[in-house]
């Protein structure tokens, strides 16, 4: 959860106003302030790039100023490397107090004018979009294998030919602080003629280590281990049925498809294609025990980064935990509340439904009163409950 004052939570349960303010950046300055008529901040956990942004803005504004970037790659909603760089929050209940947390840069992706309606409807995504839209220039490394340390890989894919070059700049800056470092014992193959995707490379680093990765609101790539269950206290509970009700409406689904039982893990030799390590996992007890009635669901994975049978069974014991996340899924509708962040641990409580403590896996967070409350996905392992 985003650090807030002391005045925050009561004034999320009691009568507020929502406030929002968006900055256009260019060559990394302001360049002012966009004025907003609606918008939302969507985040999702499962997807490459966790935050997408869309802003409808006033074609002509009150000061005179022609929000319509046609025809200007400079202007500060053109898609030509411009960004937006968005907060969010609350005025407290003098009307004068009020208190705003980032939610992070986002990278303008495209604008759609109605001169008819006399708006600008702004699509813009996290900084990951430069990293997927950056394939590797060359490859004067042939690849990295054992030798190279996975902060060392991480250095060389932040520049667009993996060269820490003073001619290019990083793509975005990276943190992998939270990692422990540690050799690849195992290569990956990089396309010599260059060209190739720089993500899926990311992606395997982080199944291999393990950890996970995802921009922050600094704009930075940063790397943590990942976040496979609930902690004990949350950062937020969600009533309904009290003075302080900050819940709306909730919804449970369970869904088998996501959910599996077995990961099988496979270490590849790359010179001959040979397996040389192996582990595997099992939820062995409970409702989805793979000798009950659910059945076997498996889900394998191989890898020439994987060398060791325990570094195998320890890849598997994090894809399982993963898989075994889905398996109770609630859709929460709630007041809106800016500190939230993805992978917080939040408490849900209502009068039918009971209580119910889960992960934050997506958000849909209006940036004005007009936008209504704010949508989470809450999910835990319910076979553990």
């Amino acid at each position: 959860m985003r650090q807030v004052s002391a005045k925050w939570a009561p004034a999320i349960a009691s009568s507020h106003r929502v406030l929002a303010t968006v900055y256009a950046l260019r060559t990394g300055s302001v360049d002012r302030i966009v004025p907003i008529l609606a918008g939302q901040i969507t985040y999702d956990a499962s997807a490459v790039g966790q935050r997408r942004v869309t802003l409808t803005v006033p074609l002509i504004d009150d000061n005179g100023f022609d929000w319509d970037p046609a025809g200007d790659p400079l202007h500060p909603l053109a898609a030509y490397g411009q960004e937006l760089m968005i907060f969010a929050g609350v005025v407290y209940s003098d009307n004068v107090s009020r208190e705003e947390v980032s939610q992070g840069s986002y990278l303008i992706t495209g604008t759609d004018v109605d001169e008819q309606a006399g708006t600008v409807t702004v699509q813009a995504a996290d900084l990951m979009e430069r990293w997927i839209a950056c394939r590797v220039l060359n490859n004067p490394y042939d690849g990295f294998g054992p030798g190279w340390m996975f902060k060392e890989v991480l250095e060389r894919l932040a520049y667009p030919d993996l060269v820490v070059n003073p001619g290019y700049r990083k793509i975005t800056a990276i943190d992998s602080s939270a990692m422990t470092d540690r050799a690849l014992r195992g290569n990956i193959e990089i396309v010599q003629a260059g060209g190739q995707d720089r993500v899926p490379i990311l992606q395997k680093l982080c199944e291999a280590w393990p950890a996970q990765m995802a921009i922050d609101d600094l704009g930075t790539l940063v790397f943590r281990p990942p976040v496979l269950k609930p902690a004990t206290t949350p950062v937020a509970r969600i009533t309904a049925g009290a003075a302080d009700s900050t819940l709306i409406t909730r919804g449970v689904r369970q869904q088998r498809a996501r959910a599996y039982n077995g990961v099988y893990v496979s270490g590849m030799d790359p010179k001959t294609g040979t397996r040389r390590a192996y582990g595997f996992a099992e939820r062995s007890t409970g409702a989805l025990a793979v000798s009950g009635p659910y059945g076997y669901v498996p889900r394998w994975f191989s890898s020439t980064l994987i060398y060791t049978d325990a570094q195998a069974k320890a890849t598997a014991e994090s894809m399982l935990a993963r898989g075994l996340l889905y398996t109770r899924t609630e859709e929460v509708t709630c007041v809106p509340n800016p500190a939230l962040e993805l992978y917080d641990t939040v408490q849900v409580t209502s009068p039918r439904g009971g209580t119910f403590k889960g992960l934050v896996v997506a958000i849909v967070l209006p940036l004005t009163s007009a936008g209504g409350p704010m949508q989470l996905t809450v999910t835990t392992d319910a076979t553990e409950e």
